[in-house]
């Protein structure tokens, strides 16, 4: 072969060569980001569907929370940390995201960051993040903003979701409850039983765990939203529902969403009816105003909680925010007083001790004389006045304290303590709400005064509606139901439940009752209209006229007379004398009660 022919097959191959390079140069350079985004577009991923949580709902069908529609923030954390590396996208994101009412949002940005980042420290391959919701609620000009940038962010997708919504504000929000994030014993106890979603992809990986239906009915990412408190957190099972799955191609650059298809639709959750009657929750806590406090309503007739009111409140569509705030409130506003205080009972007690008294043999119209103190031995028991001969109705029409203490003298305490038991103090109500305190329990060799309420036994709000609402249906034990029961057509008869105070006892606490709301301690509060029977209580903590604090004002009552329908109970912190304070309060659902009636 000649040179020349050798010089021309070498030019030649040199040639192709270069066109191979300029092509993949091309390639490389100039359409490298298009055939990035098509090979990104080919990564596909499965993913819950998020179900809409079923509603809270009170006895008229009037919504205390439901779902709404509503534009959210979502974070892939494993892409996310390039946004805090760009100090000046940084800078501007997050000025955007606190004018949007959003001023921390960063920090807890960096916080997701810092646990995905922990969770795969040491791995020669980081798993792949899970985009959670980051932020609830976006105006829609801060949407836009980040629509018309998503480029500059890497890992933040927008999504249009459901947002839960509290349309009353603070009405009943004890009661209702919140959602929130799990808390280290509720995440252990997750992870413990086997349903932290996130652990389980790791092990078994993201399809065996997502297409599991059992595994998305029970399990939950660590990250996610549940019920904290109230019916949000006792019914969460129901209103939850059971999250969907699609699959959704992932631009892995970016990591947004480009393209989904559906496996299996999400099942909404079931809507929860509540026994609560609005209006007269509304009527309760607007009575209670800037008190602390707690009243209870029922119908004693089937232990239906007709209002459950606790004050100070907080608004759950504003938690988020306050949160810190209302943790360091010295009026603890997020506690459920009507469940979870425990107070000295107070002469509401004596309701007690005359049940077991007259249940002893006690003649009611037997007298005793009141020189304004009883001693026993060295010990003085004191009475709030010189009531001279006194029989048992006048006795509760001025509540007079000297008269109890020789009644439970007679009736003894190990009876009295099973009277305060059968009454229902120091055991729960029956209530399905998380938290609820059991009270102190019922001392058996307790002092004498407390036949009179004062001493070591403590009572919640709730337990005390329980034991009025007993008086007045018969001396039946009442059972407190927040969910109306529903009993099938075929279910066997229940055993009647045998009542815990009789006939004769009853008729006279009846009549005792009516006296203190017609002439006695409760006659100021408007009572007798309604034909209410009630009794006060002033229950002390200190010796207020020595500079201690002022006595828990309490008022226990039912009405009408005739036919019960409303058992309330009303209790206000150092609020003084029940009947001064209290009884009002309890006024306030009876005339509510009857607009209502006049209305419909």
């Amino acid at each position: 072969m000649s040179a020349l022919r050798v010089r021309l097959v070498g030019a030649l191959a040199l040639l192709g060569l270069l066109v191979v390079l300029a092509r993949l140069v091309h390639l490389q350079l100039v359409e490298g980001t298009a055939y990035a985004l098509q090979a990104a577009a080919r990564i596909r991923r499965i993913e819950l569907i998020e179900a809409p949580r079923g509603r809270i709902l009170d006895r008229h069908g009037r919504v205390l929370a439901e779902d709404v529609p509503a534009f959210e923030l979502w974070a892939d954390p494993s892409r996310a940390g390039r946004i805090l590396e760009d100090r000046q996208g940084a800078e501007r994101l997050g000025r955007l995201l606190s004018e949007a009412g959003f001023p921390d949002a960063l920090g807890s940005l960096a916080a997701q960051v810092r646990r995905w980042q922990a969770r795969n420290r040491g791995r020669r391959r980081p798993a792949e993040g899970e985009p959670r919701r980051w932020l609830t609620g976006l105006p829609d000009s801060a949407v836009y903003w980040l629509a018309c940038r998503q480029d500059e962010y890497p890992g933040l997708s927008i999504e249009r979701r459901q947002a839960r919504r509290y349309p009353q504000g603070s009405l009943a929000a004890h009661l209702v409850g919140f959602l929130g994030a799990f808390d280290g014993k509720d995440l252990a106890r997750l992870q413990e039983e086997g349903r932290d979603l996130g652990q389980l992809i790791a092990r078994y990986g993201r399809a065996a765990v997502l297409l599991d239906e059992a595994f998305r009915e029970e399990g939950y990412f660590a990250d996610a939203d549940v019920g904290r408190r109230g019916i949000e957190q006792s019914a969460e099972a129901e209103l939850r529902g059971r999250p969907g799955v699609r699959v959704v191609s992932v631009d892995v650059v970016q990591g947004r969403r480009r393209e989904e298809s559906l496996i299996e639709p999400a099942r909404a959750g079931r809507d929860v009816h509540l026994t609560i009657d609005l209006a007269l929750q509304r009527a309760a806590e607007e009575a209670l105003d800037f008190r602390r406090g707690a009243v209870v309503a029922m119908d004693p007739a089937t232990g239906e909680v007709l209002a459950l009111a606790s004050r100070p409140g907080f608004d759950p569509n504003t938690l988020r925010g306050d949160y810190g705030r209302l943790l360091k409130d010295p009026g603890k506003p997020l506690i459920n007083r009507a469940i979870r205080g425990q107070y000295p009972a107070g002469s509401i007690f004596k309701l007690v001790t005359a049940s077991a008294a007259l249940e002893a043999g006690l003649d009611p119209r037997g007298e005793i004389t009141c020189d304004g103190a009883l001693y026993e031995g060295a010990t003085r028991y004191g009475c709030d006045g010189v009531h001279g001969n006194i029989d048992f109705l006048r006795a509760m029409e001025v509540s007079c304290n000297v008269f109890f203490f020789h009644a439970g003298r007679r009736v003894g305490s190990r009876r009295r303590a099973a009277q305060a038991r059968a009454l229902g103090f120091g055991a729960p109500t029956g209530l399905s709400l998380g938290g609820e305190e059991l009270g102190g329990a019922v001392p058996a060799g307790d002092p004498l005064n407390l036949a009179v309420g004062q001493g070591r036994l403590l009572v919640t709000p709730i337990q005390a509606a329980c034991m009025v609402a007993t008086l007045a249906n018969g001396g039946r034990p009442v059972r407190a139901v927040l969910r109306p029961e529903r009993i099938p057509a075929d279910a066997p008869s229940s055993i009647p439940v045998p009542p815990v105070v009789g006939p004769e006892a009853l008729a006279e606490i009846r009549e005792g009752m009516r006296r203190v709301v017609l002439s006695g301690t409760g006659s100021h509060a408007g009572l007798a209209a309604f034909q209410v029977l009630g009794k006060t209580g002033t229950a002390q903590v200190g010796k207020s006229d020595e500079g201690g604090p002022s006595p828990h004002a309490w008022f226990v009552c039912y009405g009408p007379d005739a036919a019960p329908s409303l058992a309330v109970a009303v209790l206000v912190e150092h609020g003084g004398a029940g009947g001064e304070v209290a009884a009002p309060i309890a006024a306030a659902l009876f005339r509510a009660r009857a607009a209502g009636a006049a209305a419909s």
